[in-house]
């Protein structure tokens, strides 16, 4: 059969059935190679939990007889401010300078009374990424706005994001750091063990082998496993054994992508997404539970032709309550700084839609995991909200313009 398409002047196209097969041979060829090549590790079901609409009510005020327990902690420009019941205005819990970025949760202690940062400055670089110069490590604490401790470093950082110089300082326990190095004497990333209080700096070995390239590193919070991304290399990824340097399994996914560890180093969820080599193309994506052997024990969520759960824009919108029954998320926060808030629930496997819209400004669960504390979304001063679980309730109980990184007792 002959198809005949005429265009606007003279000259028309004649196409025949061999034509159209040729055609149609070539479309599955190009087909085949923009196919997204599945990770390996994405072996779950594919169908995702039940996903139940609980729509949380219009929050209010508290009242008198409603209180929220400890301190919620919020990083603005300013500095770190604490939120408090008893107070109806957030309070400035530190101010710090020369910093190159807000911090984040990774770099409260575990008990919360303290917090670290990179001090340094941009350099401008190449390709639109910066380089970053790390000139010293300060402690603040979260009593008294007075105490800090500073430890002077010598750290390169190339390019931001992911791979940030304040986003890279974790703590061992409440009286250590472990933080990177990287100079002329350190071409390598190099990991080193830091006491702030007493200046004691020493080589981070501890029977551990720790990969020397790999600046996207999410250990887990015992530090026997770790998620680990090449920093030359955006969709390669693998979990590695810090005891014995295994590699426990490797796997693709986007370069957004960020593991979030289990508080009992059980597990953890991160997203997965089809990608391709030819293209550079992310497709659907999926929130998956994985075991810490590298086993996917399940897929949680999904989201069809997703820009990824975890953006640049949205480092903080995920975390687990602190008993790991909880997992708050928010799949995709853009620009617009607007995106639902789900909550999956690991003991009766069903993730709950609450009909809240949030953004980027980050979550952070009480001590005992009965409350969940956000920043509304939008942009400029918004309301910090908080849900408590148990009667489903949401209170407005203070406005803030940064980022919510925490909850101490």
């Amino acid at each position: 059969m002959d198809i005949a398409l005429a265009g606007p002047g003279r000259l028309s196209r004649r196409w025949t059935s061999r034509t159209t097969s040729r055609l149609s041979l070539l479309l599955v060829i190009l087909g085949l190679l923009i196919v997204p090549l599945r990770p390996a590790l994405a072996q779950g079901d594919g169908q995702g939990w039940p996903v139940e609409e609980r729509c949380v009510p219009q929050a209010m005020e508290p009242s008198g007889e409603w209180v929220f327990p400890g301190v919620i902690l919020a990083a603005g420009w300013a500095g770190l401010h604490g939120i408090r019941a008893d107070l109806e205005t957030p309070f400035v819990v530190a101010f710090y300078d020369d910093w190159l970025e807000w911090p984040g949760r990774e770099n409260l202690s575990p008990d919360g009374q303290w917090f670290a940062m990179a001090q340094g400055q941009f350099v401008e670089g190449i390709l639109f990424t910066d380089s970053l110069q790390v000139n010293a490590i300060v402690v603040y604490s979260t009593d008294d706005p007075a105490e800090r401790y500073t430890i002077e470093w010598d750290n390169w950082i190339d390019g931001v994001h992911n791979n940030s110089p304040t986003r890279q300082l974790r703590w061992w326990d409440e009286d250590h750091l472990i933080y990177q190095q990287v100079n002329e004497d350190y071409p390598l990333r190099a990991l080193f063990f830091i006491n702030p209080f007493s200046g004691e700096i020493r080589s981070f070995t501890d029977g551990l082998v720790v990969p020397s390239q790999g600046y996207f590193f999410y250990p887990s919070p015992d530090w026997t496993r770790a998620v680990v991304n090449p920093f030359d290399d955006y969709i390669d990824w693998s979990l590695q054994d810090l005891i014995s340097g295994e590699t426990l399994i490797s796997f693709r996914t986007a370069q957004s992508a960020i593991a979030d560890w289990k508080p009992d180093s059980s597990g953890f969820m991160m997203q997965m997404e089809a990608v391709s080599d030819v293209f550079d193309w992310y497709g659907d994506a999926s929130l998956v539970l994985v075991s810490r052997e590298g086993t996917v024990l399940e897929t949680v969520f999904e989201v069809a032709g997703s820009s990824g759960f975890f953006s640049k824009y949205s480092y903080y919108t995920h975390g687990w309550s602190a008993d790991g029954r909880y997992f708050a998320f928010v799949p995709y926060v853009g620009q617009s700084n607007l995106g639902l808030l789900y909550i999956a629930d690991t003991q009766d496997r069903v993730v709950i839609n609450t009909c809240i819209m949030t953004g980027n400004g980050g979550l952070a669960w009480s001590p005992d995991g009965a409350m969940l504390s956000f920043l509304a979304g939008g942009n400029g001063q918004r309301r910090v909200e908080v849900l408590e679980i148990s009667s489903w309730q949401l209170h407005s109980i203070a406005f803030h313009d940064g980022r919510i990184i925490g909850w101490r007792e």
